[in-house]
């Protein structure tokens, strides 16, 4: 610092500093020691302030005061310019020094912080690993057993290295922020709540052969497990109470039902899934099902923020978002939740079973999805659903239904449930062969839509039918795999006005327990056309049926739908008014509209086109294009009294797909062409393909034939004009 001074202060006075003393006088002497002390003093602050950031404030005003009592004292003032630029070097140069060292402990200590998460997450992993290595090790053990046809102890192994009380990974360490992961910790291999509460058992099955086992790694993975009544009991006493915080609900569900652990019982061999998922995904997708039943119960408190605007990395609810366009915000003010919480007391009833019923469902219901797991039929079963003896059941719905029928104690969470809990569930399983969406959109004729629907409800109450959708309901909640993001599904993804649509439906459909598929189909449909018009009375005459089905398929274009269906020609506005009223069903006909004979046929995706109109005229360029494809149909499918029972299927997605430009007279087509081509018995498809391979068609003898549209119809206008 002495050196630096000195050679700084020679830079500004070099006169003064080269003279012996002998030949200066005492003034300059004085100014010269005045100069070096004060380079000495101003020099030291670098060292000063790289150690506290508050020095900085404190020296600089010393060093001012220094200078100025010198200066005062007569020891003999300098140049106050020299003094100004050597203070101001010197204050720069520190506060250089101290934003370096601090910028330099700041990068450290995070890079310690990083490292010491990163050694905690791989600790958190191997110890996670080795649970795994250890349930597998076991798993093979009983798959060896039961290779050699010996006797299995399937009970007295229930993991007994692992403890009951470690029943998840610590969850701090993997729950995400906001903005971050969205997902919960998959359950230990073991989740045992403890051997003193009363239980169900898993693997008690009376038959241990080869033959008689549906799945040997179903019976091995749950071998020994149990649900825990008790606390299964407490969840469902708690689960409305304010205290009652969504975390000890998702360690509640982990340590209650075994079959969580299924999705991760093979490890990553099989971490595949029938739906294209992993199997992870498919356990997020469930604990996200689990959330939404736990939110739909608490909508008088913080249910609808939860399932609208989900958690955070603390685990407590996010609260309503300032902007106020968000879709989440929109969602939360716009949804009719007295609708959703009909569903849920219509459901539930009330009821502590139906609601443990409930949460077991919705905690195995997806398990088949897992391919590994699905049954194989047993001779005895066979045929199952068309499954013959000796074959896997691929539908993951129906090898759920073959396990619940055939092997419950398989299912420990369905054994413990009572018989009429049991049926309840074993009601959501039945292949109902019902969509929906069908019925919302009136896109399909009854008989199709609701007749084996129907059928299952013979053996259902109305209860029965609104656990069902609730079912339904919580489980489209959880789609996105996202738990703590909340019902991302709904509140994202899925139109409001198209949920909206299916709750309001709902009552409708419970009155097919005493009304005909028609019957309930055309109250419906007049229901919708008061909804939507509450000023315009009903149509009436042999279209009405035609234009009731058409305003509820264009939903927000019905508006447009009277004005085109009367600009169409009488041939289109007969064929859209005979085929639109047929029902599917022998001895059924619409009250309004009466139609007899058959095939029924319905235009799968035929509602996307009529959605894709913003106007009059592209409403009658759709209509136009419907006609025609029922005409074309008609050609393979002619009609008759003795197949009014049957029902044809036209696969329209090509029309969904390319709905804007056929709709738009100004779009071109590129030079395609509209055909139906025949696939089967029952089924057709709509395309929309190029001359070279219609020429390739024609030279195979693929049958199909070309949409014939109406002569002035805007389509073959456009045609014409390609050269088409």
């Amino acid at each position: 610092l002495v050196n630096n001074g000195y050679r700084v202060a020679m830079l500004f006075d070099h006169d003064n500093f080269v003279r012996t003393p002998a030949s200066c006088g005492a003034t300059t002497c004085y100014d010269d020691s005045l100069l070096v002390l004060i380079f000495l003093v101003s020099g030291s602050l670098p060292l000063l302030l790289s150690l506290r950031i508050t020095t900085t404030w404190m020296s600089l005003p010393w060093t001012a005061g220094l200078y100025a009592i010198f200066s005062v004292s007569g020891i003999g003032p300098l140049s106050f310019v020299h003094h100004m630029c050597v203070l101001a070097m010197y204050t720069s140069l520190a506060v250089l020094l101290f934003l370096g060292v601090y910028r330099i402990e700041y990068d450290l200590r995070h890079r310690w912080l990083d490292n010491l998460m990163l050694r905690v997450e791989m600790a958190s992993d191997r110890a996670q690993a080795s649970l795994q290595e250890e349930r597998l090790r076991e798993v093979e053990e009983r798959l060896a057993a039961l290779a050699g046809h010996s006797e299995v102890d399937l009970g007295t192994r229930a993991n007994s290295r692992i403890g009951g009380n470690r029943s998840v990974r610590p969850i701090d360490s993997d729950i995400a922020g906001a903005g971050g992961v969205c997902t919960v910790p998959r359950p230990l291999a073991h989740s045992s709540a403890g051997g003193t509460s009363t239980s169900s058992t898993a693997g008690t099955t009376t038959t241990s052969t080869p033959e008689s086992i549906p799945n040997a790694r179903l019976v091995a993975a749950m071998a020994g497990r149990s649900t825990d009544l008790r606390r299964l009991s407490n969840m469902v006493e708690q689960i409305r109470s304010p205290s009652y915080g969504l975390r000890q609900f998702f360690e509640d569900c982990i340590a209650t039902f075994p079959e969580l652990t299924l999705f991760f019982a093979l490890g990553d061999e099989e971490d595949s899934s029938s739906s294209g998922n992993s199997a992870s995904v498919e356990y997020q997708r469930t604990i996200g099902a689990l959330f939404a039943v736990y939110w739909l119960l608490r909508l008088e408190g913080d249910g609808k923020r939860g399932f609208c605007f989900g958690y955070d990395e603390q685990w407590h609810c996010r609260p309503r978002p300032e902007a106020p366009n968000k879709r989440r915000v929109k969602f939360y003010d716009d949804m009719d939740w007295a609708c959703v919480d009909g569903v849920v007391r219509d459901g539930l009833c009330n009821s502590a079973e139906r609601i443990q019923a409930m949460l077991c469902l919705t905690a195995f219901h997806d398990i088949m999805k897992v391919q590994a797991l699905c049954p194989r039929v047993a001779a005895a079963h066979a045929p199952y659903h068309g499954y013959q003896a000796g074959e896997v059941v691929g539908d993951h719905d129906l090898a759920l239904a073959y396990v619940l029928e055939h092997h419950p104690n398989l299912l420990p969470s369905f054994a413990a449930l009572p018989p009429g809990s049991r049926a309840v569930i074993l009601f959501t399983q039945s292949k109902m062969h019902f969509n929906h969406g069908w019925f919302v959109q009136a896109e399909a004729p009854p008989g199709p839509m609701l007749q084996q629907f129907k059928a299952v409800l013979s053996k259902a109450t109305r209860s029965d039918l609104a656990f069902y959708f609730m079912h339904w309901l919580t489980d489209l909640s959880g789609a996105e795999g996202r738990p703590l993001a909340g019902a991302e599904k709904f509140t994202l993804r899925f139109p409001l006005s198209v949920l909206t649509s299916f709750l309001w439906s709902i009552p409708y459909l419970q009155k097919l327990a005493k009304q005909s598929e028609s019957s309930v189909v055309e109250t419906y449909l007049e229901a919708r056309h008061r909804t939507v018009f509450p000023d315009i009375p009903l149509p009436r005459g042999d279209s009405a049926i035609a234009l009731l089905r058409l305003v509820v398929m264009a939903q927000s274009g019905a508006r447009y739908i009277s004005q085109a269906f009367s600009r169409l020609t009488p041939q289109a506005q007969e064929v859209l008014a005979v085929e639109l009223a047929r029902t599917g069903i022998p001895d059924q006909s619409f009250a309004r509209s009466p139609q007899h004979g058959g095939p029924a046929l319905y235009v799968y995706y035929g509602p996307a086109l009529l959605q894709h109109c913003s106007s009059a005229e592209e409403m009658e360029f759709a209509l136009c294009t419907l006609s025609a494809v029922y005409s074309t149909a008609r050609h393979f499918w002619p009609t008759s009294l003795e197949r009014a029972g049957e029902s044809v299927v036209i696969e329209g997605g090509a029309l969904k797909a390319n709905g804007s430009a056929i709709v738009s007279t100004g779009s071109s087509l590129d030079g395609k062409v509209m055909i139906l081509e025949h696939k089967s018995a029952m089924e057709a498809t709509v395309k929309l393909i190029s001359i070279p391979e219609l020429n390739r068609m024609m030279a195979e003898g693929s049958p199909f034939r070309a949409v014939e549209l109406p002569n002035g119809s805007p389509w073959n206008m456009q045609a014409m004009r390609t050269g088409v």
